[in-house]
């Protein structure tokens, strides 16, 4: 009896084509679901932004800014940054002199001082500040569905080298820098302990006080980010006293940041 050899070609080949037609659909599957997955995201994201500027526009009520108007106050003693990349909204209440020569009183410290200066409009800012944080925990307490994640005051230096005995831990390789971020985070622990107490002396605002200290993050960055260098660069020319009103003054400062949420693009199990 003879045997038949078996073709097995056109099966190998009809296999192939149907595990190739399988990760095919697979592939498609994965697309079609990644696409409506970026799609949730951006509707999240848009949904996030457009929270941020109604936040935005409530902190410019507060501090008599133009809505949808221009970052500076028409004094140019008052900048608020809405930040769509960092998705953050950024206060910097200037000290020293405006874009238009007028003197401006921010939070003002004097030459390596952590304490804020007497001649600084430090209450009237304060209480913005307080009024800003209550507006900020209200929103917190929505839970999950809360824009906002938390509250930074960040503190700031100019390049003036600042040192002292009790820095013992910084490295005496970098001395300037080590004891910057010290004063600089200094700074910023005075202006948030200014704002708790403020919080709670005002009866409107009091109950959000611990939600304010437990959002809040502290941080100082001493040197690292001037407002601007050709100010700092400027103020180099003009002898100490005049400087302090100049580039060094705006450098010595802090700033409160509102950080909110940024959508995630979930991955399908």
């Amino acid at each position: 009896m003879n045997k038949k050899k078996v073709d097995f070609s056109h099966s190998n080949t009809d296999l192939m084509a149907s595990i190739a037609v399988i990760f095919l659909l697979l592939a498609v599957a994965m697309i079609l679901a990644n696409s409506a997955a970026v799609s949730k995201a951006e509707n999240a994201q848009e949904k996030l932004n457009a929270e941020r500027n109604e936040f935005n526009n409530e902190i410019r009520d507060l501090l008599k800014l133009p809505r949808g108007g221009k970052d500076v106050s028409d004094d140019g003693c008052i900048r608020v940054i809405n930040d769509d990349l960092k998705s953050e909204i950024r206060i910097r209440f200037i000290d020293g002199h405006s874009a238009n020569g007028e003197r401006c009183r921010g939070l003002t410290f004097g030459t390596a001082e952590f304490k804020l200066s007497g001649q600084s409009d430090s209450a009237n800012i304060l209480d913005k500040l307080a009024l800003i944080s209550s507006k900020a925990c209200k929103k917190q307490s929505a839970g999950k569905d809360s824009p906002i994640w938390r509250l930074s005051i960040e503190g700031h230096t100019d390049k003036d080298r600042y040192f002292n005995d009790s820095l013992s831990r910084c490295d005496h390789r970098n001395e300037e820098l080590c004891g910057n971020l010290y004063l600089s985070a200094q700074r910023a622990r005075e202006v948030y302990l200014r704002i708790a107490r403020t919080m709670a002396s005002n009866e409107k605002v009091s109950q959000d006080r611990r939600c304010f200290e437990k959002m809040a993050l502290i941080s100082g960055r001493g040197p690292l980010d001037p407002v601007n260098e050709p100010d700092r660069e400027m103020a180099a020319v003009y002898d100490e006293a005049e400087s302090n009103h100049d580039g060094k003054q705006s450098n010595r400062r802090v700033e409160y940041i509102v950080h909110f949420k940024v959508a995630k693009i979930e991955a399908n199990k």
